[in-house]
């Protein structure tokens, strides 16, 4: 099977390398950002991709990390498209392909005669990148042109610039960009798309969920990172839960994959949902520290879990209180973020009972890590227990020298 008639399919974003095993009839398909990788998996859950008769099985990888050299030329604006200009009479799709063939696997030549330019499609940007070097310095290219052209599987990327962590998704195949931004700095999309106005797949559904579970017992066996929001529809036995990282979404789902999750003796499914984006206004309060979990200091016997839930669900729906009386505090989580930054926000001026307590963020559960101690841990009575009674344990040591959950 031709790459191409597999590639052709690919329209995500940025690929950084396809690689064949055709001794065992399959390939890998490695994307620059981690983004396109779910976007592609995504398309492919509602329909079947095939390829002449072929229906091609999709499914996920090892996860790898690029070296931090491929990022720097990704960052200068390569890609594994080469862009040949000023070419002759003389140059044909066959002599380019023989004159490039030598540095890497060749997806594709198209020479567009009428302009006298061409595009090599390598299999790979490793590939691209030793040509480029190569011929800018042979004597027999110095009178053509040679730089990076647009991946043609970047096609999407165009609605989503920002969606695929490359800020040159548009750049014209000539242009070779001279802006000092990082796109792997974690601060990179902050400063250049501050309000987040993209979509990415952070969303997990569950499904086939017990008719007895609740949202405390959802959250109970999600580990891996800190949720924006879960939405349960107990009715319909779905919910889902949205991560503040994608990449916690995929490590939830492979999880997933790979072990299950396990409620109330019924294994539930889990699947893709939607692409979603988190408000700035979240991103900055999540950057100081914000998570779904409120916390708060130096309450007293008239403070019941029943009065707390009472007096803070004017900002939102709650899925647990957790009173910790020895310890003088409590630990109050919302299903999601935005309520417990209007809570922290807001409680103190709101309710005058509350204006002498301490109150900031504690730590939500879901971030903690996976336990490895057997199939046990998915259950979600044995989760409660022990993590919920570690809130109180831990009620000290997560204080700073305010007084606030750290």
């Amino acid at each position: 099977m031709d790459p191409h008639d597999v590639l052709k399919h690919v329209h995500t974003g940025l690929v950084d390398s396809f690689r064949t095993m055709a001794e065992k009839s399959c390939a890998f398909l490695t994307f620059v950002e981690p983004a396109a990788a779910q976007m592609f998996y995504q398309e492919f859950l509602t329909k079947k991709l095939i390829v002449g008769e072929t229906e091609i099985k999709i499914g996920w990888g090892k996860p790898t990390k690029m070296p931090p050299a491929r990022k720097q030329q990704i960052q200068a604006g390569a890609t594994r498209n080469v862009y040949l200009g000023r070419l002759t009479e003389a140059d044909t799709e066959e002599t380019i392909q023989a004159a490039v063939s030598e540095y890497g696997p060749i997806e594709q030549v198209k020479l567009l005669r009428e302009k006298n330019i061409a595009f090599v499609h390598f299999l790979n940007i490793a590939a691209a990148t030793k040509c480029v070097t190569a011929l800018a310095a042979d004597e027999a290219w110095k009178n053509k042109k040679v730089n990076y052209g647009k991946d043609h599987c970047a096609d999407m990327a165009e609605q989503f610039p920002a969606a695929y962590g490359h800020p040159y998704a548009n750049m014209p195949v000539s242009y070779t960009p001279q802006i000092a931004l990082d796109p792997y700095n974690p601060s990179f999309h902050a400063n250049v798309f501050p309000s987040n106005d993209f979509p990415a797949q952070r969303t997990l559904y569950f499904g086939n969920i017990h008719p007895e579970a609740t949202c405390e017992d959802l959250c109970n066996i999600i580990r891996g990172g800190l949720l924006y929001q879960i939405r349960y529809f107990p009715e319909k036995h779905i919910a889902f839960v949205t991560f503040m990282d994608p990449d916690t979404a995929m490590t939830v789902h492979t999880h997933a994959s790979t072990t299950g999750f396990v409620i109330k003796g019924r294994k539930a499914r889990v699947g893709w949902g939607k692409p979603s984006q988190i408000p700035a206004y979240v991103l900055m309060a999540f950057h100081n520290g914000a998570t779904r979990n409120v916390y708060l200091g130096g309450i007293d016997d008239k403070f019941s879990a029943e009065k707390l839930r009472t007096d803070l669900s004017q900002f939102g729906e709650i899925e647990l209180v957790n009173l910790c009386q020895e310890k003088n505090c409590a630990f109050v989580n919302f299903k999601c973020m935005t309520s417990a930054i209007a809570a922290v926000q807001g409680l103190k001026k709101s309710n005058a009972e509350y204006a002498d307590l301490k109150i900031n963020y504690g730590k939500d559960r879901c971030s903690n890590p996976w336990k490895k101690t057997g199939k046990e841990d998915n259950e979600a009575p044995h989760n409660a227990t022990t993590d919920n009674s570690k809130q109180g344990e831990q009620a000290n040591d997560n204080t700073n020298t305010n007084g606030a959950a750290k």
